[in-house]
Protein backbone atom coordinates (compact mmCIF):
# COMPACT_ATOMS: atom_id res chain seq x y z
CA UNK A 1 0.00 0.00 0.00
CA UNK A 2 1.50 3.14 -0.59
CA UNK A 3 1.30 5.89 2.28
CA UNK A 4 3.31 8.68 1.30
CA UNK A 5 3.54 10.53 -1.71
CA UNK A 6 6.52 12.91 -3.15
CA UNK A 7 6.05 15.31 -5.47
CA UNK A 8 7.82 18.59 -5.98
CA UNK A 9 5.84 22.23 -5.98
CA UNK A 10 6.60 25.91 -5.78
CA UNK A 11 6.98 27.32 -2.78
CA UNK A 12 7.34 30.88 -2.06
CA UNK A 13 7.31 33.79 -0.18
CA UNK A 14 4.30 35.42 -1.09
CA UNK A 15 4.85 39.06 0.74
CA UNK A 16 8.43 39.28 -0.27
CA UNK A 17 7.20 38.48 -4.20
CA UNK A 18 3.53 40.65 -3.82
CA UNK A 19 5.56 43.65 -2.46
CA UNK A 20 8.62 43.45 -6.04
CA UNK A 21 5.72 43.53 -8.48
CA UNK A 22 4.45 39.61 -8.54
CA UNK A 23 1.05 39.42 -7.13
CA UNK A 24 0.85 35.89 -8.14
CA UNK A 25 3.02 32.67 -8.19
CA UNK A 26 5.56 32.94 -11.61
CA UNK A 27 3.77 30.72 -13.75
CA UNK A 28 6.70 29.87 -16.44
CA UNK A 29 10.61 29.83 -15.79
CA UNK A 30 11.13 33.85 -17.55
CA UNK A 31 8.78 34.66 -14.84
CA UNK A 32 10.74 32.52 -11.91
CA UNK A 33 13.72 34.27 -13.12
CA UNK A 34 12.52 37.97 -13.02
CA UNK A 35 10.90 36.98 -9.82
CA UNK A 36 14.32 35.34 -8.12
CA UNK A 37 16.27 38.64 -9.11
CA UNK A 38 13.77 40.88 -8.02
CA UNK A 39 13.75 39.37 -4.49
CA UNK A 40 17.55 38.18 -4.31
CA UNK A 41 19.08 40.07 -1.14
CA UNK A 42 22.26 38.84 -0.90
CA UNK A 43 23.84 38.02 1.36
CA UNK A 44 21.07 38.13 3.93
CA UNK A 45 18.31 36.18 1.70
CA UNK A 46 18.36 34.92 -2.01
CA UNK A 47 15.86 34.25 -4.40
CA UNK A 48 16.14 30.58 -5.03
CA UNK A 49 16.99 27.26 -2.65
CA UNK A 50 17.83 24.34 -4.58
CA UNK A 51 19.55 21.17 -3.11
CA UNK A 52 22.70 21.08 -4.76
CA UNK A 53 24.60 18.28 -3.08
CA UNK A 54 25.25 15.19 -5.58
CA UNK A 55 23.06 12.76 -3.61
CA UNK A 56 19.52 11.04 -3.12
CA UNK A 57 18.34 14.81 -3.44
CA UNK A 58 19.62 15.35 -6.64
CA UNK A 59 16.87 13.74 -9.66
CA UNK A 60 13.92 14.85 -7.52
CA UNK A 61 14.86 18.58 -7.20
CA UNK A 62 16.57 18.91 -10.65
CA UNK A 63 14.12 16.85 -12.78
CA UNK A 64 11.04 18.95 -12.12
CA UNK A 65 12.38 21.81 -14.25
CA UNK A 66 13.35 19.32 -17.26
CA UNK A 67 9.87 17.78 -17.20
CA UNK A 68 8.45 21.26 -17.51
CA UNK A 69 10.48 22.39 -20.19
CA UNK A 70 9.43 18.90 -22.19
CA UNK A 71 12.46 16.65 -21.13
CA UNK A 72 11.76 13.14 -21.05
CA UNK A 73 14.24 10.20 -19.46
CA UNK A 74 13.54 7.07 -21.38
CA UNK A 75 11.54 4.83 -22.89
CA UNK A 76 12.28 1.21 -21.13
CA UNK A 77 10.08 -0.93 -23.56
CA UNK A 78 12.25 0.44 -26.45
CA UNK A 79 15.66 1.37 -24.67
CA UNK A 80 15.28 4.88 -26.59
CA UNK A 81 16.83 7.81 -24.15
CA UNK A 82 15.22 11.24 -24.07
CA UNK A 83 17.45 12.54 -20.90
CA UNK A 84 19.63 14.46 -23.89
CA UNK A 85 17.23 16.00 -25.76
CA UNK A 86 17.40 19.77 -26.37
CA UNK A 87 14.04 20.26 -24.13
CA UNK A 88 15.69 18.33 -21.19
CA UNK A 89 18.95 20.47 -21.84
CA UNK A 90 16.92 23.79 -21.46
CA UNK A 91 15.54 22.75 -18.36
CA UNK A 92 18.47 21.62 -16.67
CA UNK A 93 20.71 24.91 -17.99
CA UNK A 94 18.06 27.03 -16.64
CA UNK A 95 18.32 25.30 -13.09
CA UNK A 96 21.94 25.66 -13.00
CA UNK A 97 21.90 29.27 -14.71
CA UNK A 98 20.05 30.20 -11.59
CA UNK A 99 23.21 29.63 -9.28
CA UNK A 100 25.98 30.20 -12.16
CA UNK A 101 24.58 33.44 -14.43
CA UNK A 102 21.80 34.60 -11.85
CA UNK A 103 23.61 34.48 -8.33
CA UNK A 104 20.28 33.55 -7.11
CA UNK A 105 20.99 30.77 -4.98
CA UNK A 106 22.86 30.44 -1.50
CA UNK A 107 26.52 29.41 -2.02
CA UNK A 108 26.45 27.04 0.69
CA UNK A 109 23.14 25.50 -1.23
CA UNK A 110 26.05 23.78 -3.22
CA UNK A 111 26.42 21.11 -0.14
CA UNK A 112 22.66 20.92 0.75
CA UNK A 113 20.10 17.99 0.97
CA UNK A 114 17.02 17.41 2.88
CA UNK A 115 17.81 18.75 5.90
CA UNK A 116 19.89 21.65 4.97
CA UNK A 117 16.72 22.95 2.10
CA UNK A 118 14.19 22.81 5.04
CA UNK A 119 16.37 24.85 7.04
CA UNK A 120 17.41 27.26 4.40
CA UNK A 121 13.41 27.93 4.60
CA UNK A 122 12.84 28.38 8.51
CA UNK A 123 15.93 30.81 8.25
CA UNK A 124 15.14 32.67 6.01
CA UNK A 125 17.98 31.84 3.43
CA UNK A 126 15.80 32.05 0.26
CA UNK A 127 12.54 33.29 -1.05
CA UNK A 128 11.15 30.50 -3.17
CA UNK A 129 11.99 26.63 -3.91
CA UNK A 130 10.95 23.90 -6.06
CA UNK A 131 10.63 20.93 -3.42
CA UNK A 132 8.67 18.00 -2.04
CA UNK A 133 4.82 19.52 -1.13
CA UNK A 134 5.03 18.56 2.33
CA UNK A 135 7.79 20.17 3.42
CA UNK A 136 5.40 23.30 3.81
CA UNK A 137 4.64 22.20 6.85
CA UNK A 138 8.20 22.70 8.58
CA UNK A 139 8.54 25.76 6.15
CA UNK A 140 5.29 27.58 7.54
CA UNK A 141 5.39 26.74 11.68
CA UNK A 142 5.88 29.64 13.58
CA UNK A 143 6.40 27.19 16.51
CA UNK A 144 9.42 26.04 14.26
CA UNK A 145 10.50 28.65 11.56
CA UNK A 146 11.87 31.93 11.56
CA UNK A 147 9.31 32.63 8.28
CA UNK A 148 6.58 30.56 9.62
CA UNK A 149 3.26 32.26 7.90
CA UNK A 150 4.85 33.40 4.86
CA UNK A 151 4.90 30.76 2.48
CA UNK A 152 2.51 29.80 -0.64
CA UNK A 153 2.28 27.33 -2.74
CA UNK A 154 1.89 26.31 -6.59
CA UNK A 155 2.49 23.93 -8.83
CA UNK A 156 5.70 24.25 -11.01
CA UNK A 157 5.94 27.06 -13.79
CA UNK A 158 5.67 25.85 -17.40
CA UNK A 159 8.61 26.55 -19.31
CA UNK A 160 6.79 29.47 -21.68
CA UNK A 161 3.33 28.11 -20.41
CA UNK A 162 1.48 27.28 -17.43
CA UNK A 163 -0.06 24.64 -19.04
CA UNK A 164 3.52 22.50 -19.19
CA UNK A 165 3.98 22.23 -15.66
CA UNK A 166 5.55 18.97 -14.67
CA UNK A 167 6.72 17.22 -11.94
CA UNK A 168 7.92 14.41 -10.35
CA UNK A 169 5.43 11.45 -8.16
CA UNK A 170 6.85 9.27 -6.35
CA UNK A 171 6.07 7.72 -2.97
CA UNK A 172 6.93 5.20 0.17
CA UNK A 173 4.98 2.09 -0.07
CA UNK A 174 4.14 -0.79 3.06
CA UNK A 175 3.99 -4.08 2.22
CA UNK A 176 3.61 -7.75 4.25
CA UNK A 177 6.14 -10.38 3.89
CA UNK A 178 5.21 -13.60 2.70
CA UNK A 179 7.01 -15.13 5.23
CA UNK A 180 5.05 -12.90 8.11
CA UNK A 181 3.76 -15.11 10.82
CA UNK A 182 0.83 -12.37 11.70
CA UNK A 183 -0.24 -11.76 8.51
CA UNK A 184 -3.71 -11.10 9.43
CA UNK A 185 -2.02 -8.24 12.10
CA UNK A 186 -0.03 -7.05 9.81
CA UNK A 187 -2.83 -6.36 7.26
CA UNK A 188 -4.99 -4.56 9.98
CA UNK A 189 -1.93 -2.38 10.57
CA UNK A 190 -1.73 -1.37 6.90
CA UNK A 191 -5.17 -0.98 6.68
CA UNK A 192 -5.20 1.68 9.69
CA UNK A 193 -2.04 3.24 8.40
CA UNK A 194 -3.41 4.24 5.42
CA UNK A 195 -6.75 4.73 6.22
CA UNK A 196 -8.44 8.54 5.69
CA UNK A 197 -7.92 10.04 9.18
CA UNK A 198 -4.49 8.30 9.47
CA UNK A 199 -3.57 10.09 6.25
CA UNK A 200 -5.13 13.39 7.76
CA UNK A 201 -3.13 13.03 10.54
CA UNK A 202 0.37 12.86 8.95
CA UNK A 203 -0.30 15.74 6.86
CA UNK A 204 0.49 17.89 10.35
CA UNK A 205 3.37 15.91 10.90
CA UNK A 206 4.80 16.90 7.76
CA UNK A 207 4.18 13.68 5.50
CA UNK A 208 1.79 13.87 2.13
CA UNK A 209 -0.22 11.33 1.20
CA UNK A 210 -1.20 9.60 -2.18
CA UNK A 211 -4.98 10.03 -1.33
CA UNK A 212 -6.80 12.80 -3.48
CA UNK A 213 -9.18 12.86 -1.12
CA UNK A 214 -7.08 13.88 1.39
CA UNK A 215 -4.90 16.47 -0.16
CA UNK A 216 -8.69 18.51 -1.29
CA UNK A 217 -9.80 18.08 2.59
CA UNK A 218 -10.82 21.48 2.92
CA UNK A 219 -9.87 21.82 6.53
CA UNK A 220 -6.54 20.49 5.46
CA UNK A 221 -5.92 23.21 3.11
CA UNK A 222 -7.26 25.63 5.50
CA UNK A 223 -4.56 24.79 7.82
CA UNK A 224 -1.52 24.41 5.87
CA UNK A 225 -2.32 25.35 2.30
CA UNK A 226 -0.20 23.41 0.33
CA UNK A 227 -2.04 19.86 -0.02
CA UNK A 228 -4.09 21.84 -2.83
CA UNK A 229 -1.30 22.64 -4.89
CA UNK A 230 0.64 18.98 -3.75
CA UNK A 231 -3.00 17.89 -5.38
CA UNK A 232 -3.24 19.51 -8.74
CA UNK A 233 0.81 18.63 -9.23
CA UNK A 234 0.18 14.77 -8.99
CA UNK A 235 -2.64 15.19 -11.55
CA UNK A 236 -0.13 15.72 -14.25
CA UNK A 237 3.16 14.55 -12.57
CA UNK A 238 5.21 12.06 -14.17
CA UNK A 239 6.25 8.82 -11.78
CA UNK A 240 9.65 7.79 -10.84
CA UNK A 241 10.48 4.66 -13.45
CA UNK A 242 9.59 1.08 -11.35
CA UNK A 243 12.31 -0.74 -13.79
CA UNK A 244 15.04 -2.66 -11.32
CA UNK A 245 17.53 -0.80 -14.32
CA UNK A 246 16.58 2.69 -13.10
CA UNK A 247 19.09 2.83 -9.84
CA UNK A 248 21.96 2.76 -11.19
CA UNK A 249 21.16 5.12 -14.72
CA UNK A 250 19.59 7.54 -11.35
CA UNK A 251 23.82 7.72 -10.58
CA UNK A 252 24.60 8.74 -13.97
CA UNK A 253 21.71 11.62 -14.30
CA UNK A 254 23.53 12.48 -10.32
CA UNK A 255 26.67 13.22 -11.74
CA UNK A 256 25.20 15.08 -15.06
CA UNK A 257 23.65 17.40 -12.78
CA UNK A 258 26.09 18.11 -10.47
CA UNK A 259 28.48 18.84 -13.26
CA UNK A 260 25.90 21.03 -14.91
CA UNK A 261 25.31 23.11 -11.50
CA UNK A 262 29.47 23.23 -10.83
CA UNK A 263 29.63 24.70 -14.09
CA UNK A 264 32.06 21.91 -15.04
CA UNK A 265 29.95 21.03 -18.24
CA UNK A 266 26.90 22.63 -19.87
CA UNK A 267 23.98 21.01 -19.58
CA UNK A 268 24.11 19.29 -23.04
CA UNK A 269 27.51 17.98 -22.72
CA UNK A 270 26.68 16.61 -19.40
CA UNK A 271 23.16 14.81 -20.44
CA UNK A 272 25.09 13.46 -23.58
CA UNK A 273 27.29 11.88 -21.39
CA UNK A 274 24.57 10.72 -18.93
CA UNK A 275 22.95 8.79 -22.30
CA UNK A 276 26.01 7.15 -23.08
CA UNK A 277 26.26 5.98 -19.60
CA UNK A 278 22.88 4.92 -20.22
CA UNK A 279 23.34 3.22 -23.21
CA UNK A 280 26.34 1.20 -21.49
CA UNK A 281 24.12 0.10 -18.39
CA UNK A 282 21.10 -0.76 -20.61
CA UNK A 283 23.16 -2.92 -22.87
CA UNK A 284 24.46 -4.54 -19.50
CA UNK A 285 20.59 -5.23 -17.93
CA UNK A 286 19.88 -6.90 -21.70
CA UNK A 287 17.17 -3.81 -22.49
CA UNK A 288 18.74 -3.35 -25.28
CA UNK A 289 21.60 -5.08 -27.33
Amino acid sequence: MNKGLTAGILHYQKELLEKAGFPQAPATFAEFERAALAVNAPPSRYGFGLMGKQGAGTFTNSIPWMFSAGGQLLDFKTGEIFINDDRAAAGLQFYADLALKDKVVPPEAMTWEFDEIIAGAQKDRYAMSVTFSSYGTLFNSPALSQTGGRWAWATMPGHTAKAQSRTIVDGQFMAISKYSKNAAWATEFLRMACSKEAMLRSMEGGNAPPRGSSLRNPAMVAKLGWPAAAAEAIETGIPTPSNPAWDGLELSLRAGVSQTLLGQKTAKQALDDVAREWQRNLRRAGIIK
